[in-house]
């Protein structure tokens, strides 16, 4: 959990105005992310959506029971924002000399990104306006509630984005990875089911809006306690509580699926998987606890208490978590004495002590993103001086939401890049394979190791 998933004032319909302004920043900054995958050349549709047999995860929600159509084996189906068509073939790949570098990523075909980058800032502007203009309209203008407001903004944002054909796009791509999430390759517990990266990349994202998931839960419960304000019980934030808990829980499942799945193949590290669980549940702990502060009324004593608890685990949280991106998400200081000493001699002293070889953003990037997301992992210790530096606790919480969602940006360009990097050498592998070449010293043995010791689909 990180700061962005703590709770502020849940019982004051103010706070639902949080939310949408939070939704409007994830959109932009996911255009930064395509922006920038863009300008460094990675094809992050094909990335994203590629599936365990090396195809793309993608096409229409319900095919009616019918058997997938035939892909051909030699092309590669990008889907950037939801269009699909079928790029060049693959060229072939040329017999492995020692010390030849990985062979270059596809590159982006025509419409693996058929909304831009501007689009997708354009919509976030759309959205953020249109959430002034209702603040502005149904509360300074009617002298209505907030919570009017707050179901006014999404009507109107409802019935305009649904009229735009690219906007449709968009919703129709998170309502199917939404419906995978739940059934039936995240939702059976029998037998063995892969779980796609793209999944795991949707997944991971709903965790840093976990704060949004309990706003519209506490939407609901404002509407059953109507015309009446909720009472500040247990009772009024189980809804809103297990809505925040969603994506985790989601996620968690993942986890011992991938688990389930490397037992069936004998795999011998897929105990990473229980610890990858192990993270996400530390995460519901703060998670429930913070929630529960808000109805505390027993002494001072005991909130005391409760607030030390809680911020032990929420330290223990962000250091897992850190800990996770680094080295399992991003590839990184895997064995930084191994690396030291027997790094390329073209790589940098970053790249050779404490990172990893072919980082697509470069190596003063990459380590910027490093130290910013351990900056960011730590952001709950804001608590400690929010009366200080913020008006109040609600404008706290909206801070630590917009540093997780823009800590989320950043992390994605170095999990895609990672992921690119192990799709790349699990293609060449397969050609190897075909070619009968089984010489492993090609003189990138780092990742070689890297990637042949743990499981394809350990995702944070």
């Amino acid at each position: 959990m990180s700061s962005g998933q703590e709770v502020g004032s849940i019982f004051s319909a103010d706070a639902l105005l949080r939310s949408p302004a939070v939704l409007a920043a994830t959109v932009a900054l996911w255009g930064m992310n395509v922006h920038l995958f863009r300008r460094f050349g990675i094809d992050y549709a094909s990335v994203i959506m590629e599936t365990e047999e090396g195809h793309m995860d993608g096409g229409p929600p319900d095919t009616g029971g019918k058997a997938p159509i035939e892909k051909n084996p030699g092309a590669m189906v990008a889907s950037a924002s939801i269009e699909m068509t079928v790029s060049a073939p693959t060229p072939p790949v040329a017999p492995k000399s020692p010390g030849a570098p990985l062979p270059a990523p596809p590159p982006p075909s025509p419409a693996v990104a058929t909304l831009s980058s501007r689009f997708f800032f354009r919509l976030a502007a759309f959205l953020a306006l249109l959430l002034l203009s209702a603040e502005y309209l149904w509360m300074r203008t009617l002298r209505g509630s907030s919570l009017g407001a707050i179901m006014l903004f999404y009507g109107a944002a409802a019935s305009l984005v649904i009229q735009n054909e690219d906007a449709r796009t968009c919703l129709g791509v998170a309502y199917t990875r939404l419906a995978m999430l739940l059934r039936p390759r995240c939702g059976r517990s029998s037998g063995s089911v892969h779980v796609a990266f793209a999944d795991v990349f949707f997944a991971d994202a709903m965790c840093s809006l976990s704060k949004v998931f309990f706003d519209w839960g506490m939407i609901w419960t404002m509407a059953f306690y109507y015309p009446e304000p909720p009472p500040e019980t247990l009772k009024a934030i189980f809804l809103p509580s297990l809505a925040a808990s969603l994506p985790y829980l989601i996620r968690a499942r993942q986890c011992v699926l991938c688990w389930a799945e490397g037992k069936l193949k004998n795999d011998p590290a897929r105990y990473l998987h229980l610890l990858n669980a192990l993270k996400y549940s530390t995460s519901l702990f703060p998670l429930c606890i913070s929630a529960y502060q808000k109805t505390m009324t027993s002494s001072e004593d005991d909130q005391f208490k409760v607030e030390r608890i809680l911020v032990i685990f929420l330290a223990i949280n962000a250091g897992y978590s850190f800990a996770w991106d680094v080295v399992m998400d991003w590839g990184m200081a895997q064995n930084p004495i191994s690396c030291a000493t027997t790094g390329g001699e073209g790589a940098s002293f970053l790249e050779r002590s404490c990172m990893r070889p072919r980082l697509r953003f470069g190596a003063v990037a990459s380590l910027a993103i490093l130290v910013a997301d351990a900056f960011l992992r730590g952001s709950w210790m804001l608590r400690f001086y929010d009366k200080y530096m913020f008006s109040n606790v609600d404008t706290y919480v909206l801070t630590t939401q917009f540093l997780e969602i823009f800590r989320r940006a950043i992390w994605n360009l170095l999990r895609v890049d990672w992921e690119m990097v192990k799709q790349i050498k699990k293609r060449k592998g397969k050609a190897d394979a075909v070619h009968g070449d089984s010489d492993e010293d090609d003189g990138e043995h780092e990742t070689v190791s890297l990637i042949k010791s743990r499981p394809h689909d350990l995702q944070r």
